[in-house]
């Protein structure tokens, strides 16, 4: 979404080609006789809902409708809505340094380092670390991410399906507010089956992820 919105505004003040094209080839492929090949999108998702779906595609076009975006409540939407916010700040307020900062991406001085780790417990270590200062992960993401783990290669599309039908449900439901909520509940009536008289409640993520403990109830089923 950064780089979507560094493309638009460079489009938008008739920016060198070079620049341009530089942002466009991280969002659609690029042939050297062709130039950018909209159609071939390098950004897309299997697992969002079909409404953020729809979304992502409209932001992925030559051209964006920014006032149906200032309308949608998509964290795609807002994301790229908050870069090309920043981007225009910047603009305005350290002129001089917008060259610098455009060129920072396009001259290779950005690195992504990919980090493999041994166990959920490192990678979440790992990530809150890293993420001390920004949004940390939902209970619901840590979970979607520990049950894809485990699922087999053949069972991994199914899953991404029926999780991506889950969250179209919750979107349209009046009485549930989030996956969060719906994991909580489910903790409550897993450990009144049980049955659990203990007053304290556990952590979802433990009740759900960690077997060292027999109260973790939920760790133990299918």
């Amino acid at each position: 979404m950064l780089f979507r919105a560094f493309y638009e505004w460079l489009k938008k003040e008739g920016a060198k080609e070079d620049y341009i094209n530089g942002f466009g080839k991280c969002i659609w492929e690029y042939d050297l006789d062709e130039g950018l090949e909209f159609s071939k999108i390098r950004l897309i998702s299997k697992v969002i809902t079909d409404s953020n779906n729809a979304i992502l595609r409209a932001l992925l076009q030559p051209s964006i409708d920014m006032e149906s975006l200032k309308k949608s409540n998509s964290k795609y939407a807002k994301n790229f809505l908050f870069f090309y916010s920043k981007i225009e700040n910047m603009k305005i307020d350290a002129t001089m340094q917008y060259e610098k900062f455009c060129k920072m991406f396009l001259a290779k001085r950005l690195f992504i380092l990919l980090v493999v780790c041994d166990s959920q417990e490192s990678a979440m270590t790992i990530f809150n670390t890293l993420n001390s200062r920004g949004k940390p992960l939902s209970n619901a993401d840590i979970l979607k991410g520990y049950i894809y783990k485990n699922k087999k290669d053949s069972q991994k599309q199914e899953f991404a399906n029926e999780w991506k039908e889950l969250e179209t449900k919750i979107e349209s439901s009046n009485r549930v507010k989030s996956l969060d909520f719906l994991f909580l509940q489910y903790m409550h009536i897993i450990r009144a089956q049980e049955p659990d008289f203990d007053t304290t409640t556990p952590s979802v993520i433990n009740f759900f992820t960690k077997k060292d403990k027999k109260v973790n109830y939920g760790a133990h089923k299918d």
